[in-house]
């Protein structure tokens, strides 16, 4: 069942206000429940991105739209099948300049972005996406109310490796964005104010004040050396100063448990790579549950990555990716399963802290067939708790070739178009390079 069109969508803000609660105390009052007929309470959204593909076979579910059999890649995800969409037809194609490109790996650049590369070199690896990825522009659109913006958590993601095969998610074109690996980072970034001595606290934010008073008084000083134009950007850029401001006396909602601190680890050790993944999600959960940020990008290891997962067996995942061999593809299928379940973590962990609700997870890869590098029916699940789309369905588009023939299914754009729309970006009407408006513009048909 889908929300009604005529409810009304509020922020917290306009939320709190109506109830009568001031600025002062509205960091006190928890995220509410949401119910039928309730107001529209802030959406969040969250990108799930695994590397390499699927063994495609393995993957998509049997039976109909609605009486559906998922898979055994897909069969942990059984008791979120009422939020539960599989989107089988989805191409990542027509976002390439495939003249240019095998698309392949490179199009981890392209899958959240839409766009093609803007190619940096003759042999076509140097390169970066050529505009921002859907969380980056949902996240102008909504992270303003929080102390980040948007997120970008990884496992394994070698961000100084500056290649394009390592990027999930950018702020713009040839701007990538670096996921943080190591767990103790994320966590004293975000929960570091909140635990340390009162003392240190203190002057961690007094110092930081010192640095916004420094930066407020050199612009103010600009102002009248400015023309119109200029002083009106400026004026803008002071606003932001206050903004940053307001969020340096930050505090946690009642309802926000804060984790215990993560041990050190080295985020490059195969070994630690499991328990790695499982505290980067509980942190993601932590950081939408606490209202730390809305928007997170999780991204786990890179496009050819040279890592290896000996919780599954031997040998190199890219490697095993590209086999053809039963012991490999039985190596694919059970690394794709192990992704479901933390895939599973992610959406257990966000219910527990009543935060799957006005939640839209979607998850996707840049291929389908690594053996072969296509992009055509690319493996896609959307879990929304919004309530936008009509879930609990298995969709088809184009020709459910396995991906090992070009599809005749539908783009990948589309699908980006889509998530702004479930996430209160209905004026967003195309997405990405529109080298064919007809493939670009407007939102997938049939999800609502």
């Amino acid at each position: 069942m889908t929300r009604s069109q005529s409810t009304r969508p509020w922020s917290r803000r306009a939320l709190l206000r109506s109830l009568g609660v001031s600025a002062a105390a509205a960091p006190f009052v928890p995220l509410l429940d949401g119910h039928a007929g309730d107001p529209v309470l802030p959406k969040r959204l969250v990108l799930f991105t695994h590397p390499n593909g699927v063994v495609l076979d393995d993957w998509r579910p049997t039976g109909g739209e609605h009486d559906f059999v998922l898979s055994p890649i897909l069969a942990p995800l059984e008791a979120h099948r009422e939020r539960l969409l599989v989107l089988d037809g989805i191409d990542l194609g027509h976002a390439m300049d495939i003249s240019k490109s095998n698309v392949g790996h490179a199009g981890i650049a392209s899958l959240w972005t839409g766009t093609s590369p803007i190619w940096q070199d003759e042999e076509l690896e140097n390169g970066w996406a050529a505009g921002p990825s859907v969380d980056q522009v949902v996240a102008a659109a909504i992270g303003h109310e929080t102390a980040f913006s948007s997120l970008q958590l990884g496992v394994y993601t070698q961000r100084a490796d500056a290649f394009i095969h390592t990027r999930a998610y950018h702020a713009g074109a040839q701007q990538p964005l670096d996921c943080e690996n190591d767990p103790r980072a994320v966590f004293e970034r975000l929960f570091g104010d909140f635990t340390a001595e009162p003392g240190a606290a203190a002057r961690r934010i007094a110092a930081r004040r010192s640095v916004m008073d420094s930066v407020r008084a050199d612009v103010a000083s600009l102002q009248p050396k400015l023309a119109a134009s200029d002083r009106h950007r400026l004026d803008q850029h002071l606003t932001g100063i206050a903004e940053l401001e307001a969020r340096l006396d930050d505090l946690l909602p009642p309802s926000c448990q804060i984790p215990d601190a993560p041990a050190d680890v080295d985020p490059l050790s195969n070994d630690e790579f499991e328990a790695i993944t499982d505290t980067q999600i509980d942190l993601a959960v932590r950081a939408l549950a606490c209202d730390r940020t809305r928007v997170v990008g999780f991204q786990w290891g890179r496009e050819a990555s040279s890592g290896n997962a000996p919780w599954i067996g031997s040998g190199g995942i890219h490697t095993r990716s590209h086999e053809t061999t039963p012991d490999s593809l039985a190596y694919r299928t059970a690394l794709a399963t192990w992704f479901t379940t933390k895939f599973v973590r992610l959406l257990d962990g966000l219910e527990a802290a009543n935060a799957l609700q006005d939640t839209l997870v979607v998850w996707g890869s840049a291929m389908a067939v690594a053996d072969l590098h296509t992009s055509w029916n690319l493996p896609v699940v959307v879990v929304d708790g919004t309530g936008h789309f009509d879930a609990g369905r298995y969709l088809r588009w184009g020709s459910y070739t396995g991906g090992y023939t070009e599809s005749t299914g539908v783009s990948s754009n589309k699908l980006l178009v889509s998530i702004c729309h479930a996430m209160g970006l209905g004026d967003v009407e195309s997405f990405g390079n529109l080298q064919d408006p007809a493939l670009m513009t407007g939102p997938l048909d049939g999800l609502t």
